[in-house]
């Protein structure tokens, strides 16, 4: 069996942005969805910024869950990288590479699970200097 049980929790309904403090104006919307079993989750992610897809898989050669996304950027088209997804308890750790136009960024995500319907999600930057925080919003699940 693959590791790909980690994103489970994710399929079902849809994540909605929760602004911080009821504030209003940055919308995103993300859903998860099976498209083979045990094997493929694909991703959809819409925002005031457009739309992006993501391709979780099973890498059979490197016993892992990885990912591909695909979207538009603020200058153009915008590729991530999903090297390793893995889960410590409650929370899921990503590490990914970003590309587009002006180069290649590394980063780390981590989403952190409060309940079935909850998580806080935040993002890194990595570099020769150490890690940043340069993201954080959380998430609920809604009913589609």
């Amino acid at each position: 069996m693959s590791g790909m049980n980690i994103l489970a929790h994710l399929v079902g309904g849809e994540w909605h942005f929760l602004p911080p403090g009821g504030q209003q104006g940055l919308t995103m919307v993300h859903k998860f969805s099976w498209q083979v079993p045990d094997s493929l989750v694909v991703s959809k992610s819409v925002s005031s910024g457009g739309e992006s897809f993501g391709y979780w898989y099973w890498h059979p050669g490197e016993h892992k869950v990885k990912m591909i996304a695909l979207g538009k950027a603020l200058n153009g088209v915008s590729l991530a990288e999903y090297t390793e997804v893995k889960r410590e308890g409650d929370t899921m750790i990503c590490a990914l590479l970003t590309h587009d136009d002006s180069g290649t960024q590394r980063y780390r995500e981590e989403w952190r699970f409060t309940d079935n319907d909850h998580y806080d999600w935040t993002l890194y930057s990595l570099s020769e200097d150490g890690e940043q925080q340069v993201m954080q919003a959380s998430f609920e699940r809604r009913a589609t």
